[in-house]
């Protein structure tokens, strides 16, 4: 049996992260037992949070809201590498799912049994999960599904599992008061924490409690938020947190929203009040309320000031109370999870995939016969003349097509069949849009351009790896590199690093190839557009004290620009600076994450381009984008775009480009 195993998951700012959360603590189960687990996504929404975990994850480019439309996408990949799929969505299909299990084993994380889809196992570890009869409804699948139910296999944080045999470490604030924080999870679309804020603000909450409110990567309202705890030395406004259970553990009480939380509350026994802020939901907080001594608040989408009603008063309530009282409510918490459910889970699911794997082999081997060996030798036979044929004839036929290039974009298959007249170098705002209208395709209708996209996401311009050694993609596709490999015309180093990086997704092969066939004495124009990963990775945005600093965004600009021209000086180069964003909640223009704000870096190129006497096409202050419709143009994320995005920034990019052509 492969040892690749593929999870379905998805993340953004509209369904928030707790899909890929629970997932991905899964995945570093599967992980440490032996598994290969791979992520596939429909966008690179979450590509950050897996990377930093070491999991790989492959991006679909299709629309997370539709997923039968990625069955090609997947058939594809499973043909090319076969491994079981776990499907955690709540967008999934019944013809999506019978499909899917077409094509492999398929696992179904549910919760709830409200419709019965094809799966061979199916994991619901809600609280509630054995009272809703997946034994009968499931029973008489033609898959013989596999049932694994019940918190026992809550996949909670490796951090969780640890500090569950340690124990809640609670802590009293200043003056003896009583932590309490609030978590709505990585969104908070019911504005829970801005009214929590406003009434401490207003002194309606216990005056004996110091609180806190956890802002999550996708909170539209923390601005405001912060905006209402200044003054007020008893509110604290915190996020992003990396290390979630030592955080926890400082308080005496959490408000949480109904989700994944409740079970790493239960872990760390830590008494708790829930809420709902999506349907989903409901079952999990009736259930904790009912089972254990958790508070249920309300529902924030129907009634949020209810909500902050009863929160006041059993607020209020509980302060009155002993500390016993506290405790109880703890400990009945941690009766239901050990913490450990996710290396239960994996070691659950691995042992049925090897057992399948077992029974089918030995039932090949029983059923096989003279006959059967001799057809799959012919069969066989047939693929090599197959094979030798192609072969042949792609010798006697050297140019490459589309075909050779997948999986792109429509638009950008049409560009391949000819040597581009605009190249572009650039990060994920460029690659991330492969999928529907390209950025590349909007500038090729205004211009009419042949275009190539070599952009790359997470790359940055200036050197990420001070040992030069490569081993990251953000080294070998950044444009230190690349420009270095343009104009020496020696992909070697990235090609085997692109071989030797199982994170990579199949584009990054796709424009290494590309690029290292492309004549650029042919190219007119070359737009460069770097700077928000320089920017968040804290690159020096220009060090004029040394014009040889590769870790530095200007000087490798710099650099560039002349290298190309010295080695292609026909070549027209066209710089184009990062635009306004927001990261993680918080806005460009006063974030710092150790080289200035955005805007430093944006000033460094213009210094660039005036330096090198060439075009700079301003995105950051002309291009239209800013505080007030980023997150339309970015569906809520504030850094990538969604459809809207891509075709309001690639008009844009393509009149300012007509501009420079006709100057």
């Amino acid at each position: 049996m492969s040892d690749r195993f593929y999870i379905r998951a998805d993340g953004n700012g509209k369904i928030g992260m707790g899909h890929v959360q629970r997932c991905l603590s899964l995945a570093k189960a599967l992980k440490k037992q032996g598994a290969d687990p791979v992520f596939l996504m429909a966008d690179e929404g979450p590509a950050e949070w897996l990377e930093t975990a070491g999991i790989s994850h492959i991006s679909l480019g299709t629309d997370y809201r539709e997923m039968e439309r990625e069955l090609p996408r997947l058939t594809e990949i499973l043909q090319k590498d076969p491994g079981p799929v776990l499907v955690d969505s709540y967008q999934i299909t019944k013809a999506y799912m019978k499909s899917l299990c077409g094509l492999t084993r398929t696992l179904l994380l549910s919760d709830d049994n409200e419709q019965v889809f094809a799966c061979h196992d199916l994991i619901n570890y809600n609280i509630y999960a054995e009272d809703l009869g997946y034994e009968e409804t499931y029973g008489s699948s033609e898959y013989h599904t596999r049932l694994y139910l019940g918190p026992k296999y809550a996949p909670l944080r490796e951090e969780f599992t640890a500090s569950s045999e340690e124990g809640a470490d609670q802590k009293a604030g200043e003056a003896g008061k009583k932590k309490v924080l609030l978590t709505t999870g990585g969104s908070d679309g019911c504005h829970l924490g801005l009214l929590f804020a406003q009434r401490i603000a207003e002194g309606r909450m216990p005056g004996n409690c110091e609180y806190h409110i956890l802002c999550g990567p996708f909170c539209g309202d923390v601005d405001r938020i912060r905006e209402k705890a200044e003054g007020h030395e008893n509110l604290v406004v915190d996020g992003p947190v990396t290390e979630m259970a030592a955080y926890l553990k400082n308080f005496d009480l959490v408000l949480s929203a109904a989700g994944s939380t409740l079970y790493e509350l239960c872990a760390l026994g830590i008494p708790a009040m829930t809420f709902t802020t999506a349907e989903n939901q409901k079952k999990n907080a009736k259930a904790f309320s009912e089972k254990s001594e958790m508070i249920f608040l309300g529902d924030g989408e129907a009634d949020p000031e209810a909500l902050m009603d009863k929160a006041e008063a059993e607020l209020s309530r509980l302060c009155a109370e002993a500390t016993s009282e506290w405790n109880r409510i703890g400990a009945s918490m941690k009766s239901v999870t050990d913490g450990h459910g996710a290396e239960y889970l994996a070691e659950s699911i691995l042992i049925a995939d090897r057992t399948a794997g077992s029974a089918d082999e030995n039932a090949e081997q029983k059923n096989g016969s003279g006959v059967t060996r001799r057809i799959l030798w012919g069969i066989f036979l047939m693929l090599v003349g197959v094979l030798l044929f192609c072969g042949i004839w792609k010798a006697q036929h050297k140019q490459k097509t589309a075909e050779d290039f997948r999986p792109l974009s429509e638009a950008e298959e049409k560009m391949l069949d000819e040597d581009p007249e605009l190249l572009i170098l650039g990060d994920s705002l460029f690659a991330r849009t492969r999928d529907y209208d390209t950025i590349p395709g909007r500038i090729a209708e205004k211009t009419g351009l042949r275009i190539f996209n070599a952009a790359i996401g997470g790359s940055t311009a200036a050197s990420a790896n001070e040992e030069l050694d490569f081993a990251r993609h953000m080294d070998a596709f950044g444009l230190w590199n690349l420009q270095q490999a343009l104009v020496d015309g020696d992909f070697g180093v990235i090609r085997a690093e692109n071989e030797a990086d199982l994170t990579r997704q199949d584009y990054f092969s796709i424009v290494a190839e590309r690029l290292s066939k492309v004549d650029l004495h042919r190219v007119k124009y070359l737009l460069i557009a770097y700077g928000s990963n320089d920017y968040t990775v804290g690159h020096d945005p220009y060090n004029k004290e040394d014009p040889e600093d590769i870790y530095s965004l200007g000087c490798v600009l710099k650099m560039t620009v002349e290298n190309i021209r010295e080695a292609y000086p026909g070549i027209t180069v066209i710089l184009v600076t990062p635009k306004y964003c927001v990261i993680n909640g918080e806005d460009c223009m006063t974030r710092d994450f150790g080289g200035g704000t955005l805007t430093a870096y944006v000033d460094a190129i213009k210094t660039v381009g005036a330096e090198e006497n060439i075009p700079v096409i301003d995105s950051f202050h002309e291009s239209g984008i800013n505080a007030e419709n980023i997150m339309d143009y970015t569906g809520g994320e504030g850094l990538h775009f969604n459809r809207e995005g891509v075709i309001f920034y690639g008009d844009y990019l393509g009149d300012e480009i007509l501009k420079i052509m006709n100057r």
